[in-house]
């Protein structure tokens, strides 16, 4: 068995002469002529194969060489993965003996029988070789640059990739490889492989953002390794949408709803993902070099910052719709025009986002991070205590912070509202992250949603009665409706203002799961 670590980078179709045109590609040793690859991915009709993490396929090489291959379910950390491998001639009918994992072996012999072809790649290959370095910071790299397409009965799929396969040396070469590109051509880390997406086909997965995922931190683990699981999964949710919004499927097409729709969707996901991981930093701080912290959580706002816009928009669309519903013929005449106006903006707020979430500046920034990031595993920073005492301790502090905010609070300013709910993210976010370390933590994790949740829909008004009278300006009739409007929704402001304090302050009496579990 071979051990495949790769790192896979998407680059847009029309920037692979840029790629082709990088002085470290010039540099490096090209192998051979470009080569057709053509290959069938196998698997039975239910997809047990693909149900157990492992992928069959013969592959032609320039309709002459044919080879069978059998992939193993391995680790991925933000497009860097590292899986098992067995290749060899295929001569007709399926071999399974070179298979060194018996598991694995045994599931290919029983699905044999019923194994059909499911989908298939077509792409063009160049073939680089770049080494550099001697001793331990020697390398030696096979990097492939692939342009083809997926195919699955009539649905098609862009294969516009380079691969990065280290052949020899340590894995964090092929993010300083990744970074070099990144300098010049627009790049992003793509976790998921051809057979990933062949497989998306194959099930008909519809087009969706991606969310964050469900974090499992071993109590063993030191607080170093609990923030770098925590970041991994930050940035695979962030890749992950950005990607989504710079693939062909969403470009110039942002006046259709649907796809619209989905943009917007992406955007709230790809700003979930920075205001998580600008959460880590501040909770993990204590064990994170200040300048190193202060200097990414500086970064990361500045890449949310300006999609704050596509997000309130939406918003502000969703709570003007029920009003349109249910208002007389007069305000109504008054609420289309000014949908009308809210329409144009988000249209324009839509092309802004496009062009903010583009490859090269995303990539730029996912690659520096998780550069930088790697230096957290080298003993650069503070070890600190185990993970669990750990984030008892932080958790605490957020307790706190919360305590303070609330103490604070007054129902007739909605700053310090605002205030409690910045801390209350905070809170959720820290118990969502150290969730795996302690039992009994969903009944405190569904109170903290439901006040977050009451302190989330004060801010939506607040902050959709600004974005309404700005898109008013001085038209009298859009300031008119637009005041209707947010009449509408202040009748039950301070009545979900009083609720959100006295669902705090059950919170604040709520015995804590993580001190709990030490009684």
């Amino acid at each position: 068995m071979s051990k495949e670590i790769e790192l896979k980078l998407f680059v847009p179709r029309t920037a692979l002469q840029t790629l082709l045109d990088h002085p470290l590609i010039a540099a490096a040793r090209a192998c051979g002529e470009p080569a057709l690859l053509e290959s069938t991915y196998f698997d039975t009709g239910t997809l047990d194969l693909y149900r157990r993490g492992i992928a069959l396929r013969t592959r032609r090489i320039d309709n002459e060489t044919l080879l069978q291959t059998v992939k193993s379910g391995g680790s991925n950390f933000a497009g860097l993965s590292e899986r098992g491998e067995w290749e060899v001639p295929f001569m007709g009918a399926f071999n399974f003996e070179s298979v060194s994992d018996k598991r694995i072996e045994d599931i290919l012999r029983h699905f044999s029988p019923d194994l059909r072809p499911v989908f298939l790649t077509q792409f063009k290959r160049q073939l680089y070789r770049y080494a550099g370095g001697h001793g331990e910071t020697g390398f030696d790299v096979e990097i492939a640059i692939d342009s083809g397409e997926i195919i699955c009965g009539d649905q098609r799929c862009p294969i516009s990739e380079i691969e990065l396969e280290l052949t020899e040396g340590k894995p964090a070469c092929l993010w300083l490889i990744a970074k070099a590109l990144a300098t010049t051509v627009p790049v992003l880390p793509d976790a998921r492989s051809k057979a990933e997406r062949g497989y998306g086909l194959v099930r008909r997965e519809p087009v969706s953002s991606q969310t964050a995922g469900t974090i499992q931190l071993d109590k063993t683990d030191t607080p170093v390794e609990a923030f770098y699981r925590i970041a991994m999964d930050c940035i695979h949710q962030w890749q992950t949408n950005a990607l989504l919004a710079v693939e062909d499927r969403w470009s110039a097409r942002i006046d259709d709803s649907g796809p619209a729709e989905r943009l917007i969707d992406v955007v709230h996901q790809f700003r979930v993902s920075q205001r998580r991981l600008r959460s880590a930093l501040n909770i993990f701080g204590p064990i994170l070099a200040k300048p190193w912290r202060k200097k990414w959580r500086k970064e990361i706002r500045k890449n949310t910052i300006k999609l704050g816009l596509t997000r309130d928009l939406d918003v502000v669309e969703n709570s003007l719709l029920p009003v349109l519903s249910s208002t007389d013929n007069e305000n109504r005449e008054r609420l289309i025009k000014l949908k009308q106006a809210l329409d144009n903006e988000r249209i324009k707020a839509c092309l802004n986002a496009e062009e903010h979430l583009a490859a090269a500046d995303q990539g730029r920034c996912i690659i520096d991070f998780v550069v930088d990031l790697e230096s957290v595993l080298k003993g650069d920073f503070d070890v600190g205590p185990g993970v669990t005492a750990f984030a008892a301790k932080r958790l605490d502090r957020l307790v706190k912070d919360v305590k303070k905010t609330f103490e604070n609070s007054i129902l007739s300013e909605p700053e310090t509202l605002h205030e409690l709910r910045i801390a209350g993210k905070q809170l959720r976010y820290g118990v969502e992250f150290f969730s795996s370390l302690f039992t009994e933590m969903k009944a405190y994790r569904k109170r903290l949603t439901r006040l977050q949740n009451k302190l989330g829909r004060l801010h939506d008004i607040d902050m959709a009665e600004a974005r309404l009278f700005a898109i008013a300006g001085d038209d009298p009739v859009l300031r008119e409706a637009a005041a209707y409007v947010v009449g509408w929704y202040r009748r039950d402001y301070e009545k979900i203002a009083r609720g959100a304090l006295d669902d705090c302050a059950k919170l604040l009496k709520t015995p804590v799961p993580w001190r709990e579990a030490e009684r």
